[in-house]
């Protein structure tokens, strides 16, 4: 599955399939702290709460957890975040060059990548864009939610993971 960002800023945006369907909206109202994503037209996949100088509440199909619990940041060095799903596998978010790629804690598959946008003068820009893998269909919704890009005025794109990470 190819979802293309409606919008560089994934705080407001809407991601597209192939033939340009919705299939998740992505909606954070300015100056507040909640952020809620949407799968088709009325289906809430999350809610999450943001809290400064502490951990960012979930709010998944009627349970709560705190991010701490949920997504662990490893390491110092490199950005790798992992997570448990909703099938009980581990997950693990990697930067590779601009890319984040999400694979099974094992290594053994790749789940999704996730592109960020690409500008140019002389051809079509690229659009940022998530790619979900057979391997990860059944967990789309924890990969939407698990993922976060931004811009940053004058430095150029900056991907990172969406979670105030207690290490």
């Amino acid at each position: 599955m190819l979802l293309t960002l409606g919008k560089t800023d994934i705080r407001h945006a809407h991601l597209h399939d192939e033939s340009g369907n919705t299939v998740y909206k992505i909606n954070t109202p300015h100056l507040s702290s909640h952020t809620t994503i949407h799968r088709g037209h009325w289906h809430t996949v999350a809610r999450i709460d943001w809290h400064w100088g502490q951990s960012a509440t979930f709010h998944v199909d009627g349970h709560k957890m705190k991010s701490k619990h949920f997504i662990r940041k490893r390491g110092w060095i490199h950005n790798t975040y992992t997570f448990s799903g909703p099938d009980g596998v581990r997950y693990e978010w990697k930067q590779r060059g601009d890319t984040y790629e999400l694979r099974t804690k094992d290594g053994h598959h790749t789940v999704a990548l996730f592109h960020p946008p690409h500008w140019h003068l002389l051809r079509s820009n690229e659009k940022a864009s998530l790619e979900i893998f057979p391997a990860g269909h059944h967990v789309a919704d924890t990969i939407v939610m698990t993922l976060r890009t931004k811009v940053e005025a004058g430095v150029g794109i900056k991907v990172e993971i969406e979670i105030e990470v207690e290490v």
